[in-house]
């Protein structure tokens, strides 16, 4: 027994060593593509209080993030610990760095799946959380889209400005009123019989009852989440995220002596983020970043501050989401090597 007891410890010795080998090799790749002198230079020559309150404040909101996700799963009928939900969190912000896909490579991908593996909830389930998320944060985010690009570009016409008014009335009225019912019509025997038609087509031999079981699981926590008297402060919380997001912005700008304007924080917190989901390079280096470029520059910011302040909102959110994802990613992946 003893003898057998020290094979397995080596055994998940050697396999905890590889994992975090290959994680740390894979972040130090990517991270050899990133100007990091520039970044150190961008930072030396900031104020550290306020740079070190954008990294707290960085890892604050994703604590947020991961208290909304414990919130939106115990709508589900899932009940979760913090401390478990944090480390995958930081794992997706890991895959979300280094996929083509730079808001969507953890979501859902990673995060349901180390959360089937870690606490056994269903991929049906963790898909509907992210869903959830979407539903929560679509109309914040419109929001704050459309209030930046009335106030970035003054010089709209009465008219102009009740049209983009209306619009905007008129897509959240759409969503948070029709999207909730459709999400709950989803098991529509039409959708199922039409799954089942794909699936036979690219030859995936699936049955009728078995595609309207797997689609029922699937709508089931969905429309718990919709409905669930969670909804209210899950949608507190969820302001409070993009709050703290455009928090951490305008830190960066107070770090380099600049004090950025409301239109250009609605403008850097929605634009980059919409620019990111195109896939072409991992955390969407060169796109964001000549998004961020061009709307600093927009506004008026001197292109070496402009600069800067890229190369520090990168060191916080690429490197450090890199190397504490990676660390994240090995002990999760560890746990659930060990089960």
């Amino acid at each position: 027994m003893p003898e057998k007891e020290i094979k397995v410890n080596l055994k998940r010795l050697v396999v905890s060593v590889l994992v975090g080998a290959v994680l740390i090799v894979l972040a130090l790749l990517l991270l050899s593509k990133e100007n990091l002198a520039g970044m150190v230079n961008a930072i030396l020559s900031a104020n550290y209080v306020f740079v070190l309150s954008a990294i707290g404040i960085y890892f604050f909101g994703l604590a947020l993030w991961s208290t909304r996700w414990k919130m939106i799963l115990a709508s589900a009928g899932h009940k979760t610990r913090l401390s478990k939900l944090y480390p995958i969190q930081l794992s997706g912000v890991f895959i979300n760095n280094v996929t083509p896909f730079t808001y969507s490579g953890g979501d859902p991908i990673a995060r349901t799946y180390l959360l089937r593996k870690t606490m056994k909830v269903p991929y049906s389930c963790g898909l509907a959380t992210m869903i959830g998320e979407f539903v929560m944060d679509f109309p914040i985010f419109f929001s704050f889209l459309i209030l930046g690009l009335v106030l970035g570009l003054g010089t709209l016409s009465a008219p102009m400005l009740i049209v983009m008014f209306v619009a905007w009335m008129c897509v959240l009225f759409v969503f948070m009123s029709l999207a909730p019912r459709a999400f709950c019509r989803l098991n529509h025997p039409k959708i199922a019989h039409l799954i089942y038609r794909v699936l036979k087509a690219i030859k995936k031999p699936k049955s009728k009852a078995e595609v309207r079981h797997t689609l029922d699981r699937f709508i089931k926590p969905l429309r718990m989440i919709v409905r669930n008297r969670f909804t209210l402060p899950v949608a507190f919380i969820s302001i409070m995220i993009w709050m703290v997001i455009t928090m951490r912005y305008l830190l960066i700008f107070e770090a380099l002596g600049v004090h950025p304007p409301i239109p250009m924080l609605l403008m850097t917190l929605t634009l980059p983020a919409i620019v990111g989901l195109i896939p072409l390079l991992p955390g969407g280096l060169g796109t964001v970043d000549f998004t961020y470029y061009s709307i600093f520059t927009l506004f008026g910011v001197p292109q070496s501050t402009a600069l800067s302040a890229i190369l520090v909102e990168r060191m916080i959110t690429f490197v450090l989401g890199i190397v504490v994802g990676a660390i994240a990613l090995s002990y999760v992946g560890v746990k659930v090597w060990k089960k």
